[in-house]
């Protein structure tokens, strides 16, 4: 790995600006009094967060532990704490910036694009090992940093890893950016991502790289982006 990836690493942790103490439900009732948030936007209240966090692990045996599947920035940046992480892939699932929110990353007048899961092919990642007497508190840490909006939907999948295959959680998208074609679905993800904290697209090709294979929209979009802000 060389230096500048290395330092990019870095900035891209640090230009998140995120740490875990910052998962508090104090600072998702911050948002919900101090951002315009558009009408057709919902910040689930605690109870509905909470709600689904436990209808997601309802029957599923916590005895050894639970998996987490990231393929995101939960990669470089997960908040929450886990005792091993393994790189894996799942399948019927792809990564892409088909995500789209007014709040974190974006604003009301240029929504911030987010990765997800988006349905066909596959996607590598990384699953993280949450041990028994940490799942409650690391999932609730794991909701409070993903599911603000309800933009997510959690879902089990099975990860192929080098240790056999995994159950793990995860987290797809609820909606996706509809286009005619892929080309104007690409300009449309660009054009969205052209101002300071559309960095982000291009960190986190910088970071991924050396170890995973982008689906060609994703890389494009992050190419993209790189072009834009240089």
């Amino acid at each position: 790995m060389t230096d500048h990836v290395a330092q990019t690493k870095r900035q891209v942790v640090a230009e998140e600006g995120l740490r875990r103490e910052d998962f508090t439900e104090e600072r998702i009732d911050e948002i919900r009094r101090t951002v315009a948030i558009p009408a057709n936007f919902e910040i689930l209240d605690q109870e509905t967060r909470e709600a689904s966090r436990l209808s997601a692990l309802a029957g599923v045996g916590v005895e050894q532990g639970v998996w987490v599947f990231g393929y995101g920035s939960l990669m470089w940046n997960p908040a929450f704490h886990f005792a091993d992480r393994v790189p894996g892939t799942i399948h019927g699932w792809h990564r892409s910036f088909c995500l789209s929110a007014p709040v974190g990353r974006g604003s009301v007048d240029q929504p911030g694009l987010m990765l997800a899961l988006d349905r066909g092919g596959s996607c590598r990642g990384f699953a993280f090992r949450v041990e028994p007497q940490k799942v409650q508190s690391e999932t609730r840490i794991l909701w409070r940093r993903e599911m603000i909006s309800g933009g997510y939907v959690p879902r089990w999948v099975s990860v192929r890893t080098s240790e056999g295959p995994m159950r793990a959680l995860t987290l797809r998208s609820t909606a996706t950016i509809r286009a005619t074609s892929g080309v104007c679905r690409l300009r449309r993800q660009c054009t969205r991502s052209q101002w300071r904290k559309g960095r982000w697209a291009a960190h986190a090709i910088i970071f991924i790289t050396p170890w995973f294979i982008w689906t060609n929209s994703a890389s494009a979009m992050a190419r993209c982006t790189v072009c834009s802000i240089s």
